[in-house]
């Protein structure tokens, strides 16, 4: 009788775990997709006033500023943490950008701020579920005897997610940016020093007057015709004139080629590896990215279906969608901005 009344509370408390792992688990699921929610919105914040810091040094070169790092930590801690960077950063820009009208005035720099500010009702959205999850779940775990068993079955206790940031606002506040380096943004954000040079005057490629630069992977310039000799070419009694391309650069901000100003010419593949006209080694760069070039309406941007994805001043770019840009915009490749760059249109 002893052994079957053991045997009947083994299974007994065997069939409590697994009912009570099966209902923590159920609860559990909902906790983790809202949190996943808030990190992802979170990230799409910190790209947003990346685009902001690089377009304000368009403005303002001047200024020193410094990019965010998307970090992977999922914890509250962790996603409270670049909630208030990205807030002190923003501040920031806000300041630089009272001091510079031009700046304030621009209309990438509103759409931006729009994508900011979606992000934030975004953000909050998410924070309120997730914590309405994390109520019910802590509720269910702390019960007795669930409390008793739940770390045995691999639970604890779930953190609610707090994004206070008045004390890294009232900081940022406190703080000056100027092009004094030992008052950088680096300072609030924790992140040792890390200047930003000036971008390298690099010479742009010689192109012959009597030719212009083949379209790559079959985007065509509209270019006049040329006659036999390179020269004009008579055409019903009118004389076609060679019209001379503007010279468009890209002013990497942020990423391996950082600091330096590549000149495109008519047009270039931009990717992790040749054959691309501008390699740019970072794992989040596709190996044929992006093109970038004159089209039949001016200057364009088209994302070659790359892994990660583009952002054109804050927006998320389609694959093979051609975005029409122009000097001052901004341009992000990756999942999580490691590279920006800046058109330079002269």
């Amino acid at each position: 009788m002893i052994v079957v009344a053991v045997l009947g509370l083994l299974a007994t408390l065997v069939g409590f775990a697994v009912k009570s792992y099966n209902q923590l688990h159920a609860l559990l699921e909902p906790v983790k997709k809202s949190r996943s929610g808030i990190k992802i919105a979170i990230d799409r914040r910190c790209t947003a006033v990346n685009d902001l810091v690089a377009l304000t040094q368009h403005f303002a070169q001047s200024e020193q500023l410094v990019y965010l790092k998307v970090s992977q930590d999922m914890s509250g801690a962790g996603m409270a943490a670049a909630y208030q960077q990205s807030a002190s950063v923003l501040n920031n820009v806000q300041h630089i950008a009272e001091r510079y009208p031009n700046l304030k005035s621009n209309e990438h720099f509103h759409r931006i701020m729009n994508n900011i500010e979606a992000c934030e009702q975004e953000i909050k959205q998410y924070r309120h579920h997730s914590n309405d999850e994390v109520q019910r779940y802590n509720t269910c775990l702390q019960q007795f005897p669930r409390v008793v068993i739940a770390r045995l079955i691999g639970f604890s206790r779930e953190e609610y997610v707090d994004l206070d940031v008045s004390q890294a606002r009232a900081q940022a506040t406190a703080m000056q940016v100027s092009n004094d380096g030992a008052r950088r943004l680096d300072h609030v954000l924790g992140l040792p020093p890390a200047p930003i040079q000036p971008p390298a005057q690099l010479p742009p490629s010689p192109q012959p007057a009597q030719l212009l630069p083949a379209q790559p992977h079959g985007y065509q310039a509209a270019m006049p015709s040329l006659g036999a000799a390179g020269g004009p070419a008579a055409r019903g009694g009118r004389t076609s004139v060679v019209q001379a391309m503007p010279q468009v650069s890209l002013r990497f901000v942020a990423g391996p080629l950082r600091g330096r100003s590549i000149p495109i010419g008519a047009g270039a593949m931009v990717g992790r590896e040749a054959p691309a006209e501008v390699v740019v080694p970072d794992p989040q760069v596709s190996s044929a990215h992006a093109w970038i070039g004159m089209g039949n309406t001016g200057l364009i941007f088209v994302d070659r279906g790359s892994t990660n994805g583009s952002v054109v001043n804050g927006s998320l770019v389609h694959p093979g969608h051609e975005v029409q840009i122009k000097d001052g915009d901004v341009i992000s490749l990756g999942r999580t901005n490691s590279v920006s760059f800046v058109i330079d249109q002269a």
